[in-house]
């Protein structure tokens, strides 16, 4: 590459033919790389198999897969492995097409299947593949069948560094519990409820490190680290993104007052009173820390077009023609403050109607 910009550079080729020329080899060489790295990691994955298997894989190297099947496991944990399977295919047009079968493909695999396996709770899994061949058609079948061994059990649960007051809201949240069997959702899924918890009791930066020590075979204690840090509580709240008018409304919708100790509830509560405003198409709340253990609220908002014309018109048997029609602005006087009026028609019912409103006078969440 270096030969041929020096090349075009003596021949005072133009700067745009010669950098087309060389990005077309470097092009080139970008893909011979790709190519070779391909080749490299599909061998590394395919010296993974057993001799045995290995040969037998390469003699059906190129045909088609007839059918794929996992024996020996229960039918929630075969069809959840299945599904994270190459060789198993897809489903197009309500049809299961399977890939055309190479070794490399299996010994892949067989690397998901087991770290699935030991994710579940079976880290001493094995997997043998058979094949069931139709020399003829030049398809095969592939079966994996496994062994999963004797299941992890968990031996116990503790929760280190957690704050007392939090003890028994914890305990209740944890949804792992002793001699129950060991998997990795189940213990991410304790980890997120141990992180509301210390969340919802205003530890806003609460860390979890989850420890797993075997007690004997086939057992593992789980142990949660906790790092509460410090307590959080709001500090000021900042709007933006809407008129000075409007600006007091949504400080008192959002009713966070400094001091109040910090929830990931208090957060969704404000965001639900801007909402049922009806003011804004868009809500976004961010917290920010301003001081050591205080927060600030941030609320990102686009106001809504606030007049609203709806009419509509229908033929019943028994009325005859019915008419409808309403008008409303949501913030006609500012502050919120609406007007609103309502026709209808029909041959035997005529209304009219006006209302005005005035939201959050006396709280976050009236509206007078």
């Amino acid at each position: 590459l270096l030969a041929s910009c020096y090349y075009h550079t003596i021949l005072h080729v133009p700067a745009s033919v010669r950098c087309r020329e060389c990005w077309v080899r470097v092009r080139v060489l970008l893909v011979i790389a790709v190519l070779l790295g391909s080749v490299i990691a599909g061998t590394a994955d395919a010296a993974d198999l057993e001799p045995e298997v290995w040969k037998e894989a390469k003699a059906y190297n190129g045909w088609r897969i007839s059918k794929f099947s996992v024996e020996g496991l229960p039918s929630r944990l075969t069809s959840s492995l299945k599904d994270g399977l190459a060789l198993f295919g897809e489903t197009k047009q309500m049809v299961r097409r399977y890939p055309v079968f190479q070794p490399e493909l299996l010994a892949l695999d067989l690397e998901r299947g087991r770290l699935f396996l030991a994710r579940n709770g079976h880290p001493r899994a094995r997997i043998t593949p058979r094949f069931e061949p139709e020399p003829r058609k030049r398809r095969v079948a592939i079966v994996l069948e496994i062994d999963p061994g004797p299941a992890v059990l968990v031996d116990s649960v503790s929760i280190e560094g957690l704050p007392p007051e939090l003890t028994r809201k914890a305990n209740r949240a944890l949804t792992l519990r002793p001699e129950s069997p060991f998997t990795e959702a189940s213990v991410e899924m304790s980890t997120g409820k141990l992180l509301t918890v210390l969340r919802e009791g205003s530890y806003a930066h609460a860390e979890i490190t989850t420890r797993l020590e075997p007690v004997k075979t086939g057992r593992v204690a789980v142990v949660f680290d906790v790092d509460p840090q410090a307590p959080f509580v709001f500090g000021k709240t900042h709007v933006s993104g809407i008129s000075d008018d409007l600006t007091p409304l949504a400080h008192r919708s959002l009713d966070l007052k400094p001091g109040q100790p910090y929830s990931p509830e208090a957060i969704e509560r404000a965001h639900d009173n801007l909402r049922f405003l009806n003011l804004f198409r868009q809500i976004r709340l961010t917290a920010e820390e301003a001081a050591p253990g205080t927060l600030d609220v941030h609320a990102a908002l686009t106001e809504r077009e606030p007049r609203t014309v709806e009419t509509s018109f229908g033929f019943w048997s028994e009325d005859k023609l019915r008419a409808r029609a309403t008008w409303q602005n949501r913030n006609i006087f500012h502050q919120g403050r609406g007007l609103s009026f309502l026709l209808s028609y029909s041959q035997f019912l005529q209304q009219a109607s006006s209302s005005v409103w005035w939201p959050a006078y006396l709280g976050p969440r009236t509206r007078e």
